[in-house]
């Protein structure tokens, strides 16, 4: 792993809304961690690749329609509960589960900029009008503090 950025917003990685994994590959990684749910799977199954020597690639003719909203989306531009909880915890287990414990405290230190970043995809105007948006975010960053353990220390 060596040379490989660990920088919080600077980790190479394939969307999973599309991922072509070959079976031998496929087989080698034990496919997706379970731990993951809805988010930062397809980002772990990536870095476990090119830790294995795989190359990450673009096919930039292929053609693919998927269908997001589902957890994203509790009305207009907000975003749902579910979706500011796993998107900002599943950051925080990626790195606990990838890092080294130095860099594990960089991304802790990094989390609430990370939160607010991911909170505000949704816009400001969420904020007061609900407490679903406040409860996924505070939901979110609990557990990931609790992967990081104290002080970044898994």
């Amino acid at each position: 792993m060596s040379g490989r950025s660990t920088a919080p917003d600077d980790v190479p990685w394939l969307s999973g809304a599309c991922l072509a994994v070959g079976a031998e590959l496929w087989a080698d990684l034990g496919g997706f961690d379970d731990d993951y749910f809805l988010y930062w799977e397809d980002v772990d199954l990536s870095w476990r690749a090119t830790a294995l020597g795989a190359r990450l690639e673009v096919v930039d003719d292929a053609h693919v329609v998927h269908d997001e909203g589902g957890t994203q989306e509790s009305r207009g531009r907000a975003k749902s509960e579910t979706y500011y909880r796993y998107d900002i915890r599943n950051r925080m287990l990626f790195a606990a589960k990838n890092l080294a414990p130095a860099d594990v405290r960089q991304w802790r230190r990094t989390l609430p900029r990370a939160a607010r970043a991911v909170a505000l995809r949704g816009g400001r105007r969420q904020f007061v009008e609900g407490i679903g948006p406040w409860r996924g975010v505070a939901r979110g960053m609990l557990e990931a503090l609790m992967m990081a353990g104290p002080r970044g220390k898994p």
